[in-house]
């Protein structure tokens, strides 16, 4: 798959690398947490209530 490079603040880098798994890349990060901008409203919000377990999850790790 192509690559493109971007530049974010070091405050993002670092929200990015707290919910980074260790099998996963910042892309598989971005795809996971930003909503797709295609998807209505009712799409992303069953998306949220689908992943809102795995989110504390990750929070808990992030935090330990």
């Amino acid at each position: 798959m192509p690559s493109v490079t971007i530049s974010i603040s070091a405050e993002a880098h670092a929200r990015l690398k707290k919910l980074k798994q260790r099998d996963e890349s910042f892309s598989d990060v971005l795809l996971r947490e930003v909503p797709d901008p295609d998807a209505t409203l009712p799409q992303i919000v069953r998306q949220l209530w689908k992943e809102t377990p795995r989110r504390r999850r990750h929070a808990k790790k992030a935090a330990a």
